[in-house]
């Protein structure tokens, strides 16, 4: 998928074995998660809207099968937008400057 990015993402596998992001590494950031606010399936993937620690939203997606995390939608402060990084370059950008 254009326009996304790998993550390094932190989770837990709840009762269900159902893995839930906690935190994710974004450059050289460690962002928190501090709310999950929504989730949903589609055949291949889970994808996770959550509101990190520096107040900023973001989708999530979750690679079932391959165990591979990628960002696909950042918004803060209302500048929604979709990381212009390709998967495959393999580097993590600075959040700071790189998304805004």
């Amino acid at each position: 998928m254009t326009g996304s990015f790998s993550i390094r993402v932190s989770s837990y596998a709840g009762y269900r074995s159902e893995e839930t992001p906690r935190s994710f590494q974004l450059g050289k950031h460690l962002v928190e998660i501090t709310e999950v606010m929504d989730r949903w399936l589609d055949p291949a993937h889970r994808y996770f809207k959550v509101r990190g620690d520096d107040t900023a939203v973001y989708i999530l997606r979750h690679d079932c099968e391959s165990d591979f995390w990628q960002l696909v939608f950042f918004d803060r402060d209302g500048q929604m937008t979709t990381p212009a990084f390709e998967q495959s370059r393999g580097t993590y950008p600075d959040r700071d400057s790189a998304l805004i």
